[in-house]
């Protein structure tokens, strides 16, 4: 099919429903830096073991409040944002970005990921190996809520911040760099 970038809007919800099967792309991967403005992107789908491929120096970048939502109610999903397929992580390399702000660069956002998953385990959640960096020079500050678990793997240089509403993190840094957690 055609990557999600041929429906991405900065004003669009995207559902991810349960009717799709297999990983998915952004857009392809590119020698330049691409943004793809979006407000929100909902996943919905009870297949565990699946990729959404942002691709190398793509930008996904949600809007000034926009949120990633993994709404699964059940246990045993490993889905990853970044590089990779099917579910098992790739590299650094290509992964891609994601931000928050909207589609006016050097403004503020605030990026909520909201993981509904019933698992608890670190074999149970939502990998984000896309790096998540500040909107030019506007500080973006990062929202988990839900009771599922999340892992950022790569090295991220957002400055806003990071809220703990429910649910776990864990910071795995397994990616590349030597990155810290911006005030949580």
């Amino acid at each position: 099919g055609n990557p999600m970038s041929s429906i991405m809007f900065g004003t669009n919800n995207i559902l991810v429903n349960s009717n799709t099967s297999g990983d998915f792309l952004l857009a392809a991967d590119s020698a330049t830096t691409n943004y793809y403005d979006v407000n929100t992107i909902t996943f919905d789908r009870n297949t565990p073991s699946w990729t959404f491929q942002v691709g190398s120096n793509n930008v996904l970048r949600l809007a000034k409040a926009g949120a990633l939502f993994l709404r699964v109610n059940n246990a045993g999903n490993t889905c990853i944002i970044g590089q990779g397929a099917n579910g098992a992580n790739g590299t650094a390399t290509g992964a891609g970005f994601i931000t928050a702000g909207g589609s006016v660069v050097n403004t503020p956002g605030q990026l909520t990921i909201i993981n509904d998953t019933t698992g608890s385990s670190s074999t149970q959640n939502w990998d984000l190996d896309s790096q998540i960096i500040d909107n030019g020079t506007g500080a973006v500050t990062l929202v988990k809520a839900g009771p599922g678990f999340i892992k950022l793997r790569n090295h991220n240089s957002y400055s806003g911040g990071t809220y703990i509403l429910q649910g776990r993190v864990q910071l795995a840094n397994e990616l590349s760099g030597s990155g810290t957690l911006p005030d949580v």
